[in-house]
């Protein structure tokens, strides 16, 4: 019974530490070594509304830093991946043009909680409206008593 455990044992750090170093950095991004996929950060309007398994790992012993890399449910791994901040990237060699993406559901949220919706939309009209205005509307500003400009795609 104790071989059995110790072999468990030996098991687990095999299977744990085959993934600690599964990503590189470059000055572009991570590259994970098991794939050879590159994958770029997205700018901070695009965020993970939830991360599923763990992939793989970058280890910056020296500066004492680790990134872990996470799938987003429902979206393509091989395509995207977000880490524990939420942060995703990107492997396309071009990054995703969100406005000819179809858009059928807007969760209108507190800032800074996914999980406080203030409104659920999904009536095509409004969502489409509200599509429009996000990417062809012109630039302007707010009035300094307005709610926050801050916008995040939730993937």
């Amino acid at each position: 019974m104790r071989r059995i455990s110790l072999l468990c044992l030996l098991l687990a750090a095999l299977l744990l530490t085959g993934c600690s170093s599964r990503f590189t950095v470059t000055q572009s991004g991570y590259t994970d070594t098991k794939t050879d996929r590159h994958y770029t950060a997205l700018s901070a309007a695009f965020e993970a509304a939830a991360r599923d398994e763990e992939v793989g790992r970058f280890e910056d012993e020296k500066n004492g830093r680790t990134v872990t890399f996470y799938v987003i449910p429902e979206a393509d791994a091989t395509r995207f991946l977000t880490d524990e901040d939420g942060a995703v990237y990107c492997a396309d060699t071009e990054l995703p043009d969100v406005s000819r993406w179809e858009i059928t559901h807007i969760l209108v949220c507190e800032e800074d909680a996914i999980s406080v919706a203030i409104a659920d939309l999904t009536e095509k009209a409004l969502v489409d409206e509200i599509k429009s205005t996000w990417f062809d509307a012109q630039k302007g500003e707010l009035p300094l008593e307005s709610a926050s400009t801050v916008r995040r795609l939730k993937m």
